[in-house]
């Protein structure tokens, strides 16, 4: 990621250098102010975890994080609403319909949270708990459950069994029925090879469940 942040300053300041508005980044004005916060917060991910070590640190990578969202929350605000210029005699700020589509857009994600963490049933917590010794191998089991795994749409399961630090047997599971589970069965499975990405690929990468849709 540093390496890609990395590339992007410099091919955005050269950028700037080129169309010849570097100097409009020294003003002093809130235009220039919000560019420097903005370049600020793509600079703060070298000093938290510009080392391995402090990448193995969660607090730096979770500040790491919301550093480059912050900046890129401040990129699209700087070039499409603080810094647009429209032009001698025009302004811009967005109207009513467009500010509640934004809004509409960030209740629709946090409607969906909300309900499923709330009253969908078959979301659990993550739990890990030991099994029983065994005593003629002298032994030591422990069964890990992550559960749900909430990449997209929060129902996948993961247990893993592990003996003596290693990872003897993992299992993962859908528990959320909707319905495209039974299409795969039986007979129709050699029909997913084409149908499955289909319309799997609207919610995830679909030529990667190909194989996964056969099994």
């Amino acid at each position: 990621m540093l390496g890609i942040m990395a590339f992007y300053l410099v091919a955005r300041f050269t950028d700037i250098a080129v169309r010849g508005v570097l100097g409009d980044a020294f003003k002093l004005n809130y235009i220039a102010l919000t560019f420097w916060i903005e370049n600020a917060c793509f600079v703060a991910p070298f000093l938290l975890i510009g080392s391995p070590e402090a990448r193995r640190n969660p607090a730096r990578l979770f500040l790491a994080g919301i550093a480059v969202m912050l900046g890129g929350i401040l990129l699209r605000l700087n070039g499409f609403l603080i810094a647009f210029d429209t032009g001698p005699g025009w302004s811009y700020f967005p109207s009513l319909p467009e500010l509640l589509v934004t809004v509409g857009i960030f209740a629709e994600v946090l409607g969906y949270i909300i309900i499923t963490r709330r009253f969908l049933c078959c979301l659990g917590k993550t739990r890990s708990w030991p099994t029983k010794t065994r005593r003629e191998s002298g032994t030591m089991s422990k069964r890990i459950t992550i559960d749900p795994i909430t990449r997209i749409e929060g129902h996948l399961r993961i247990d893993v069994d592990i003996d003596n630090g290693r990872i003897n047997k993992a299992r993962s599971s859908g528990q959320m029925w909707r319905g495209v589970e039974l299409y795969p069965a039986g007979p129709g499975s050699t029909r997913c090879l084409g149908d499955h990405p289909a319309y799997l690929r609207r919610m995830y990468h679909g030529s990667c469940h190909r194989l996964g849709a056969c099994r």
